[in-house]
């Protein structure tokens, strides 16, 4: 039995990893990953991300070069319960540039908005619950050991985003390390055992040197090899020891940590299903003039691409000036698509649509509960109403859908617990649901507590010359944050408000 189990969470984790890796990585084999991950070492290096990793951001921005050098997983398949299973990332470098949609034809448009599509359908499920749930109810409980004892380090990341044109700008997140790991109260590391069942799990998140810049007239970075991007933009990266000269940071580097508590069993008690304290040291914010232009004509970018999106595949590839009969119907096309009215039939296909999707996926949610699987010809249907309509309506198809199924699931749950007060109790419909309205809402007193600590949080304006116009500093600054059932409460306090105006020399705020 422990070996036909290590077996079926082998398979699971490398179906995993080939489902959701292999999506933003090229290259990935889904034999050699069951063969690495059956080993318990699983080491893939100089890894290359797929150049439409970023299409789910539906953002006029592409890959221009991505690299994953170091990704390491250590799974303990003998000690799953005493041991933890460590995730290593490093060296994660991301260049992206302004996205040129007039390079793809109009079929290979829909084909990449499809794709991108089914990946945002695929993430919006995974917080829905399993078809399978109850054929794997074991299996779920020790995964869940699994990802309590998990141990992540991320090392060396950075992402940049690269304008185009004579006065190009570049912004982007640097992070040195990030560690995050299983403690007890005392933020002591230990591992979760898997006997006698624990009620709250602590995780403990180490930050060091996050950092977001903007540098203003920054030249494009060599792209001729995958050496001269890693070297430019890992020489980027600020360290304690590697401190970064000429960044025109936003967010200064930053040390912080974040200690979270979880109740993995918060009915019947008070204690917050979740507890978050943030603290932070030193946290510096700056602008200047020329980055506050910049980021609004970037803005501006984005939204008029979002405004021109639903209309790229009426767009000519020729330019104005080579076919204006083109772009004259490219106009026509637009304005028809936008101003269309629906029509009788096309409302009573779009009612019909909207009902068959809902039932199949109402049936597909609830097959662990009749025992009854969705058809290949239902699935097909499925997949077929899925490209038809926009991203829009098939999520609002799924939340109706979902909405059934959390109320039939709930009837389900009542009709069980009333036969249950009945025979334990001998209490009648009415008291029976007195007292469950009781216990509900006595769980549901508190139920995220978030803190955060600040010792120093200032924030700075610049001039055109990066001189300081302004500066504000706050000292001991915290920030309690309670949320209830319908309500939330904010508390704040700080010790000391210093203003400084630097235009004027020796001047300062009351």
């Amino acid at each position: 039995f422990f070996l036909s189990l290590c077996a079926m969470l082998r398979k699971v984790v490398s179906t995993l990893l080939s489902k959701y890796l292999g999506r933003y990585v090229e290259g990935l084999e889904d034999k050699k990953l069951g063969v690495s991950v059956s080993n318990g070492d699983l080491e893939l290096s100089e890894l290359r991300l797929r150049d439409d990793s970023l299409d789910d951001l539906e953002l006029p921005v592409m890959l221009q070069a991505g690299y994953l050098q170091t990704l390491k997983l250590t799974i303990p398949w003998l000690h799953l319960s005493s041991k933890p299973t460590i995730i290593e990332i490093s060296d994660v470098y991301l260049l992206v540039g302004p996205k040129d949609d007039s390079e793809f034809t109009a079929q290979e448009l829909l084909e990449r908005l499809w794709n991108s599509k089914q990946r945002v359908l695929q993430l919006s499920t995974l917080s829905e619950s399993d078809e399978d749930s109850s054929e794997d109810t074991f299996l779920s409980k020790t995964m869940a050991k699994i990802a309590a004892n998990v141990q992540i380090t991320i090392k060396n990341i950075h992402l940049r985003y690269q304008s185009s044109g004579s006065s190009s700008y570049a912004f982007g997140i640097t992070l040195d390390s990030l560690l995050a790991r299983t403690t007890n109260r005392e933020k002591v590391p230990v591992v979760v055992k898997a006997k006698g069942g624990v009620d709250m799990m602590y995780k403990l998140i180490t930050l060091n040197n996050l950092a977001v810049y903007w540098n203003s007239y920054s030249p494009a970075p060599p792209t001729t090899s995958k050496q001269d991007v890693i070297e430019f933009l890992q020489c980027q990266i600020h360290t304690k020891t590697t401190p970064v000269a000429h960044m025109n940071y936003i967010i200064h580097p930053f040390n912080a940590e974040a200690f979270c508590e979880v109740n993995t069993s918060p009915e019947g008690n008070m204690t917050p299903k979740l507890k978050f304290l943030l603290s932070v040291a030193d946290f510096n914010v700056s602008f200047s003039q020329t980055q506050y232009r910049e980021m609004q004509s970037f803005l501006e970018f984005i939204h008029n691409y979002s405004k021109s999106f639903p209309f790229l595949r009426f767009r000519p590839r020729e330019s104005i000036q080579f076919n204006p009969a083109a772009w004259w119907n490219y106009l026509f096309k637009s304005l028809k698509h936008k101003n269309q009215v629906r029509s009788w039939s096309k409302t009573k296909q779009f009612i019909e649509h909207r009902n068959s999707y809902v039932d199949l996926w109402y049936r597909k949610k609830m097959a662990s509960v009749v025992n009854v699987k969705l058809t290949e010809q239902q699935k097909e249907l499925l997949t077929k109403l899925e490209r038809f309509h926009e991203l829009d309506d098939i999520l609002l198809f799924r939340q109706i859908a979902m909405d059934k199924v959390l109320k039939r699931k709930e009837q389900i749950e009542e009709q069980k617990a009333k036969k249950k007060a009945k025979s334990l109790f001998s209490f009648g419909k009415k008291k029976a649901k007195q007292l469950f309205e009781q216990i509900r809402s006595n769980s549901e007193d508190v139920k995220y507590h978030l803190e955060f600590n600040g010792s120093r949080v200032s924030f700075e304006l610049l001039d055109l010359e990066n001189k300081n116009i302004f500066r504000s500093e706050l000292s001991d600054m915290a920030v309690n944050c309670l949320v209830r059932e319908g309500t939330i409460s904010v508390q704040s306090s700080i010790h000391t408000i210093t203003a400084r105006d630097c235009v004027t020399e020796n001047s300062q705020s009351p």
